[in-house]
């Protein structure tokens, strides 16, 4: 039990109630091995700190101003950690303690108040199983329905023999994308820490710890692989580049200015290239273009939406990217022109012959053109007015207007592609 106010007392302590010594050990051991990989990447630049920022690590407030009360009334605190002196007293000096420390030890350790252990409120942090779904950010596996696209394009979207294999291909983008999410968020962990939303990620926040993430990454990416090879194996190469390619982004690519967008969009279109993979539909060129153009658009307008709130927040830059506020002078129209070019390109697919030929009345595509020019459009201004704080196409998945827009474009395509108005009128004329 802990002591009274009134006594003075020594308590043998850990202030990191959602971080045991095993998690905190495996942090460090992650800190490592990162700041040994960023070595080898980046040979002549100056590697990253393995030590966290004491001021960021996970700490319980109501636990630290339950002890500091202890410490006015005369206990003395020793506090467990396996850091080195120099980041302890950092760490006492951020939190506004004055203790001393000891290596990690299970023994004769004092707990704080339930209340405190529970947090400011006396509630408890999120369950185990949420925090695991949320580092897969289940809700991104919405982006893998673009697997299905070349179905929609290809006039296959009913043909239920490919429907096994599609399901499989999604199952196993899905997993694949959750460990790259939860290596992502690994490697990010300080500068989520430094984000005023992104402090609340499972891994930057101590409510799930880095041993568990490191597991989960081993479970996601087995269990991708082994549902890939049964679709085929051109489909498992692609899911391994894409593995691949997602590893270099999170470690090099994403922190230099503009390769981070342009690599998003092809990731996107990447998904389109191995649905079409799975479904054995070969992709044209100009779904390829109108993809990479139109992802690029969204790529910029994520980057765009995070600078606006920045700019919000009165700060100058991001953490652990290359983008400063005063970019968006760049980047704005840059993001805007790609979503026109995107519309240009869906204009000369309209008028090319094969089209005319394909579909029963390709001048309703025409409609779809006018309506895209409106979805973009849209999706930027809710971006300038600040209303964009997901990924743009998990909000467009999620907005109300955005949905009808969608399915709007998704309904005149199919009445494009199998009914002609032609024939409807002459069959009514006659």
């Amino acid at each position: 039990m802990p002591p009274s106010q009134t006594d003075a007392s020594e308590l043998l302590l850990r202030l990191h109630p959602d971080l045991t010594p095993v998690d905190l050990a495996s942090e460090m051991g992650w800190r490592r091995l990162k700041a040994r990989v960023m070595r080898r990447l980046r040979p002549g630049g100056v590697a990253q700190d393995v030590q966290p920022d004491p001021a960021r690590l996970p700490t319980n407030p109501a636990a630290v101003a339950w002890v500091r009360e202890q410490i006015s009334h005369g206990a003395v605190v020793t506090v467990l950690s396996p850091f080195d002196d120099a980041w302890n007293h950092a760490w006492a000096q951020a939190n506004e303690l004055q203790c001393s420390f000891a290596g990690e030890s299970q023994s004769n350790l004092t707990q704080p108040p339930a209340t405190a252990s529970a947090g400011p409120a006396g509630r408890r942090g999120p369950s185990r199983l949420k925090s695991v779904l949320r580092v897969m950010r289940v809700h991104q596996w919405l982006k893998n329905l673009l697997l299905f696209v070349p179905l929609f394009t290809g006039f296959s979207l009913f043909d239920l023999t490919r429907a096994p294999k599609m399901i499989l291909a999604f199952l196993a983008f899905s997993c694949v994308a959750s460990a790259t999410y939860v290596v992502n968020d690994l490697w990010d962990i300080d500068s989520d820490r430094a984000h005023a939303r992104k402090v609340r990620r499972p891994l930057a926040s101590g409510q799930l710890s880095v041993v568990a993430a490191l597991w989960l990454v081993v479970v996601l990416a087995f269990a991708g692989f082994a549902l890939a090879s049964m679709v085929s194996h051109t489909f498992a190469w692609i899911v391994v580049l894409y593995v691949a390619a997602t590893l270099t982004y999170s470690s090099v690519l994403k922190s230099i200015v503009l390769i981070d967008a342009v690599t998003l969009s092809l990731f996107y279109a990447l998904r389109m290239l191995a649905g079409g993979v799975a479904a054995d539909i070969p992709l044209s060129t100009w779904l390829i273009a109108f993809a990479l153009f139109i992802f690029l658009s969204l790529a910029l307008l994520k980057r765009c939406s995070e600078l606006i709130y920045l700019q919000s927040e009165a700060r100058a830059s991001a953490a652990g990217r290359d983008y400063q506020v005063k970019d968006l002078a760049v980047l704005w129209p840059l993001g805007v022109s790609s979503a026109i070019a995107a519309v240009v390109v869906f204009g000369l697919f309209i008028s090319q012959p094969d089209t005319q030929a394909r579909y029963a009345t390709p001048e309703l595509l025409w409609l779809v053109a006018v309506a895209l020019i409106y979805w973009c459009g849209r999706l930027w201004i809710k971006a300038n007015r600040g209303e964009m704080h997901d990924d743009p196409i998990i909000f467009a998945l999620r907005n109300r207007g955005s949905l009808v827009t969608l399915a709007a474009m998704i309904g005149i395509t199919v009445l494009a592609q199998f009914v002609s108005l032609r024939r409807l009128v002459e069959w009514i004329e006659y």
